[in-house]
């Protein structure tokens, strides 16, 4: 099977081979009014889609999602994903690495609004996205004296907006500290889940006890941690199936099985088929 490819800022249809740590782009520019068409592929950075007129899907870590009118998706670095994006799709494509969000004001930002991948907003609500995404599209454009301040600042907006969007209609919990604590879990697990896959060794590097960690997973995911640990187990499993030539004992042992025969049970048991029946089923 080949390899799903990795791609960094600028790496399609782009000359550069510069650093770049942030980038936007008018979606007119990239599809020319036509229809564009992305097999899987993931990349090193943030990517956001913001979409005010669309049509098509949008598959991310395996989910398939709807394009339509006044949507905004956020694909993290290393999530799989591909894209059918209608011909006549408007629009912005925000990319940024990690290291763009200098303040920590921002990153808290980004976690708030980019809870969830999918973000359908009604028309009153894309609106208010909309003001600092032109802003940042402008300064960015122009590059006068001062504009990475302006877009930073922009980028600050862009993300309250959204996150005030999201509690509001589509999650109506409000953000606090439960939320941040659960992405630092998350942030654990993607750094440690070839080491550790007790919910216990977790609570310990989050500093909270297993009883407080499985109460803070079923109240914002309605699961125990344990199952929000063999969830990660078995996306990073299908990422490294689709995206490497690895064998599945390589597979295995990378994310901390010693017993390749114990890791396809798990493995099957929790998706329905094989490691290898997976691969297959996306040749």
């Amino acid at each position: 099977m080949k390899k799903i490819p990795v791609r960094a800022i600028g790496s399609r249809g782009s000359a550069s081979t510069a650093a770049v740590d942030f980038r936007i782009r008018d979606l007119r520019e990239i599809t020319l009014g036509k229809e564009r068409v992305e097999d899987f592929h993931r990349h090193d950075f943030y990517y956001i889609l913001v979409l005010e007129k669309g049509k098509g899907h949008h598959e991310i870590d395996f989910v398939s999602y709807p394009i339509a009118n006044h949507t905004v998706f956020l694909v993290v670095p290393g999530q799989v994903h591909r894209l059918t994006l209608g011909a006549g799709s408007t629009g912005y494509l925000l990319q940024f690495q990690a290291a763009f969000m200098q303040r920590n004001s921002s990153r808290a930002l980004l976690r708030r609004a980019g809870y969830t991948t999918f973000h359908p907003l009604d028309a009153a609500g894309f609106k208010k996205i909309s003001f600092p995404l032109q802003q940042m599209l402008e300064e960015y454009t122009a590059k006068q004296e001062g504009y990475e301040d302006v877009v930073q600042a922009s980028f600050d907006i862009f993300f309250v907006a959204l996150a005030r969007h999201r509690e509001a209609s589509g999650d109506r919990s409000v953000y606090t500290h439960p939320h941040e604590r659960l992405a630092t879990f998350q942030d654990l697990l993607r750094q440690h889940i070839g080491m550790y896959k007790q919910v216990a060794e977790y609570a310990d590097l989050l500093h909270i006890s297993s009883y407080q960690l499985n109460a803070l997973t079923r109240t914002l995911l309605n699961k125990t941690a344990s199952e929000v640990i063999q969830d990660f187990v078995v996306m990073e499993a299908k990422r490294c199936l689709l995206g490497t030539t690895h064998q599945v004992k390589e597979i295995a042992f990378r994310l901390g099985y010693d017993d390749v025969s114990y890791f396809i049970r798990f493995f099957k048991k929790q998706t329905g088929c094989t490691p290898e029946a997976f691969r297959q089923s996306f040749k």
